[in-house]
């Protein structure tokens, strides 16, 4: 995972959340054309002009992983067939995700939440979609809901199997109350360790090892010692 930026661009790639808008209050969503496109629709045959109801599809979208989640899918889990993916929810035409970064591990003010364009998620490899059905939060509910889970998922809080991607993905959609229920093969890892002790001790000492290497390669190089000739 790259190191956090504050340049990240709105040009599709993944930029960390911004907790406030220009009104100092609420997310700016961008809705991009996609096949979670929003949609609005009368609640009643005689509603009028302000009686719209706010909808759109809910969408996870699965990925393949990172070079580190791949390394241990290789070297643990593929015996257990409880491969590790990443996977962002879409709602009204943008994808959210939860992600860690190499050099924050010692700053929870950095959140770990990210936004790109659908199935877009730089650094994976996409996969598959699945239609979790229509939420009828508006896109202000929504934005809540965004902001609450930023202050809630700093980035230094991600662990591989008790915290990530995937936990973030389904605690969203269930508070988008989306119409069916999260995939089962995404829950696979998770349930697995919490019912194998000794899987889960495995990978909870392999990614200790994979955090410590990011915070160690991250150091500040120590500093030279003075010397003087005299």
């Amino acid at each position: 995972r790259p190191a956090a930026s504050a340049d990240d661009s709105d040009d599709g790639s993944a930029s960390p959340m911004q907790p406030e808008s220009k009104t100092g209050r609420t997310l700016s969503l961008e809705v991009a054309p996609s096949q979670g496109a929003a949609t609005r629709r009368l609640s009643k045959s005689t509603a009028g002009p302000d009686d719209f109801e706010e909808s759109s599809p809910v969408w996870v979208h699965i990925y393949h992983t990172d070079p580190y989640t791949a390394w241990l899918n290789w070297a643990v889990l593929s015996y257990a067939e409880i491969p590790i993916y990443h996977a962002g929810v879409e709602v009204y035409g943008r994808e959210w995700s939860f992600n860690y970064y190499d050099d924050t591990w010692d700053d929870p003010s950095v959140s770990g939440i990210v936004s790109c364009s659908p199935k877009s998620m730089p650094g994976y490899l996409y996969q598959e979609s699945v239609c979790l059905g229509d939420t009828t939060c508006s896109e202000q509910d929504v934005d809540d809901i965004l902001i609450d889970l930023h202050r809630n998922w700093p980035a230094n809080s991600y662990h591989l199997t008790r915290r990530n991607c995937l936990t973030f993905s389904e605690e969203f959609a269930s508070r988008l109350k989306v119409e069916k229920p999260f995939p089962n093969k995404l829950r696979g890892l998770g349930e697995a360790t919490r019912k194998n002790p000794n899987t889960d001790g495995v990978v909870d000492y392999a990614w200790s090892w994979a955090v410590w290497y990011m915070q160690w390669k991250h150091q500040p190089p120590s500093p030279t010692p003075y010397s003087s000739c005299s």
